[in-house]
């Protein structure tokens, strides 16, 4: 089954992936004993995503992220934007409107001189547990704008895995004499289109967004 970024101008990357392409969400070594012991360890296990310090994420300058809705906390647990980059795959920023949150999104605001970005990684719905990922909404069609332009549209499978999509590149630097100039901070929101309904649950969960280059 292929996965499309669908041409929304003539400067968006017509894309594919296909399901062997996802990489398992993996769990540290030191991890997997305490996690056993807690009941979370499964044979995939889902926690603990690495960042390699040689990686894109050696260079990342850190990024506010708002959302435009929030489920309110429940039994201590929250629901913020803030949980889609902290590298834990047990939280999840959840949409906090009546029904499905079609029309909710999520804004990255990147530094100046965050390195370019040419790949999306969507960890979607709430994969802490099986229970969790079935009760809860997916995304099923989500809509990408870089600084508030339509930039692609993204269609996730109903998966509990990593998601890769190739983008056109997103950069906010330019070349000038061998040297770069900072044109500002750069943003970048995603809008939920469409959904998988969830068993129990109409609030709309995703894991983890993260970036490549």
């Amino acid at each position: 089954m292929y996965i499309f970024l669908l041409l929304l101008s003539p400067f968006i990357l017509l894309g594919q992936n296909t399901p062997h392409a996802y990489p398992k969400i993996g769990c540290r070594i030191e991890n997997a004993r305490t996690d056993m012991a807690n009941g979370y360890a499964r044979p995939n296990c889902y926690w603990d995503r690495v960042r390699s310090p040689n990686g894109w994420y050696r260079n990342w300058r850190g990024a506010q992220i708002l959302a435009s809705s929030t489920l309110a906390p429940f039994k201590g647990i929250t629901y913020g934007a803030y949980n889609l980059d902290d590298a834990n795959y047990r939280t999840a920023w959840v949409e906090g409107v009546p029904g499905y949150g079609i029309g909710q999104n999520i804004t990255y605001t990147l530094h100046p001189l965050t390195p370019s970005i040419s790949t999306i990684i969507i960890v979607n719905g709430y994969v802490k547990s099986d229970k969790s990922w079935n009760d809860n909404a997916r995304v099923k069609t989500i809509k990408v704008y870089v600084n508030y332009i339509p930039h692609a549209i993204l269609h996730l499978s109903d998966v509990r895995n990593e998601q890769s999509f190739s983008i056109m590149p997103i950069s906010n630097k330019r070349m000038n004499g061998g040297r770069y100039n900072q044109r500002g901070n750069i943003t970048i929101t995603f809008e939920i289109l469409d959904v998988y309904p969830g068993d129990k649950f109409q609030d709309t969960a995703i894991s983890e967004i993260y970036f490549s280059g």
